[in-house]
């Protein structure tokens, strides 16, 4: 009796503080999208703004911000004349480097999961390249970033596509394709062979039997495996810092020019990575029921 209730105690103990490791920085993140400019580096911490803001949202949008002492963040009105525009910092709307993130990220993921999917199918059915593919095609991530960004700059250059969507998009899908190749790899191979087989003598061709059959089998694991890479896609700084400088520039890269003679801008900092949490949010919300499946289905075929 004792000892379940020491390992009841510890359990607890153990998911108290691995639940306030996990959710903390994201707590703090929301409650600084929120604060007054004063309240962002304030001694001792504001663990919660008394009179929550929305000005660090409206920043993404209009691209002005005024920080003065003694008066609340916002209020231009507050101020008047040449010490008003002392205190106004103009800065980069933010919203369109949201929707390149998301144009671009999902472009590099639907790119990646397609063509990974196919490649995962060849080595799985076919054994194309033999064993050696396989662990070749990991070997894309054993470069450091900058290692491969130093080719693609030199040819996107010459083919004049630099700080552009659909090239980044596909500088993003050759980097993640490595993941899709081997995660998809093991989801076809728990798929009897014998299925396709039988519905190749039932007259579909071999592109049917890929579509029509094998892939909503393996549904679940090409969205898993979509989530992933669009994770990393979302969430990728060096290589949208190299190859964009204004079309093109992503929400990661926008963060970085938050600054002014006062410092960094923490409340549009937070507040614009608030808004980019959301993205992913609703993607792994939509596709739950099948990435339940999708991430356990090795397991319960095996059971």
């Amino acid at each position: 009796m004792v000892k379940s209730v020491l390992k009841l105690v510890r359990n607890v103990i153990i998911f108290a503080v691995t639940s306030f490791w996990t959710i903390f920085p994201i707590y703090w993140l929301v409650t600084t999208s929120i604060k007054q400019h004063w309240e962002w580096t304030a001694r001792p911490p504001v663990w919660f703004p008394p009179r929550p803001i929305v000005d660090n949202y409206a920043v993404l949008f209009t691209g002005e911000i005024y920080m003065h002492p003694g008066g609340a963040y916002g209020e231009a009105g507050a101020i008047t004349g040449a010490e008003a525009t002392s205190l106004k910092y103009i800065i980069q709307p933010a919203y369109p480097q949201l929707i390149n993130s998301l144009v671009i990220a999902g472009l590099g993921t639907v790119i990646a999961v397609l063509v990974g999917f196919l490649a995962a199918y060849g080595i799985s059915r076919y054994k194309s390249g033999g064993t050696f593919l396989y662990i070749f095609v990991l070997t894309t991530r054993m470069f450091p970033a900058y290692g491969i960004a130093i080719p693609f700059v030199v040819i996107y250059t010459n083919l004049h596509l630099m700080d552009n969507h659909i090239a980044l998009a596909a500088v993003y899908a050759g980097v993640t394709f490595a993941f899709v190749v081997w995660m998809m790899k093991s989801f076809i191979d728990d798929i009897p062979v014998e299925v396709e087989e039988a519905a190749r003598i039932d007259g579909c061709s071999r592109w049917k039997v890929i579509f029509k059959i094998t892939l909503p089998l393996v549904k679940g694991g090409l969205l898993a495996s979509a989530l992933f890479v669009f994770i990393l896609n979302w969430g990728e700084f060096l290589l949208a810092l190299i190859f964009t400088y204004k079309e093109a520039v992503t929400a990661p890269v926008q963060l970085q020019k938050y600054f002014a003679t006062s410092g960094y801008l923490y409340g549009p900092m937070a507040a614009q990575s608030t808004l980019a949490i959301i993205p992913v949010i609703v993607f792994a919300y939509i596709i739950q029921k099948h990435l339940v499946r999708g991430l356990t289905f090795g397991a319960v075929k095996a059971a």
